[in-house]
């Protein structure tokens, strides 16, 4: 059973990697050997791509899910999480430097003015 899941998975995967330019270089060899006529070829090509396509959209939900699955176990961050705290500490440090020149401008008014 493991070995027939295995099989069909690395199967999706070579659906999902294949290319017009892949699938055509597949039928010419089978032209090539005597296996299928230029007119299968073309039909086979068609065919293929058109289930690699069925195969991208039936995988492409799987895939998304398994990938913010993974991404919570890693405990990374999304963009849009980044891009939040990004400007949260935008926010902070712009207060911060308030804070300071607000403190820095006092203090240099009460040295000022002890000096003389």
């Amino acid at each position: 059973m493991l070995k027939t899941a295995r099989k069909a998975f690395l199967l999706g995967l070579g659906t999902l990697a294949l290319t017009k330019e892949g699938a055509e270089k597949f039928a010419a060899e089978l032209v090539k050997k005597g296996d299928i006529s230029s007119k299968d070829a073309k039909a086979l090509v068609k065919k293929m791509m058109k289930d690699a396509e069925v195969q991208r959209k039936r995988l492409q939900p799987v895939i998304e899910k398994e990938t913010k699955e993974a991404i919570k176990r890693l405990k990374l961050v999304s963009k849009t999480e980044a891009k939040v705290m990004a400007n949260r500490i935008e926010r902070i440090e712009k207060e911060l430097r308030k804070t300071t020149e607000r403190k820095t401008g006092k203090r240099k008014k009460r040295s000022h003015k002890k000096k003389r």
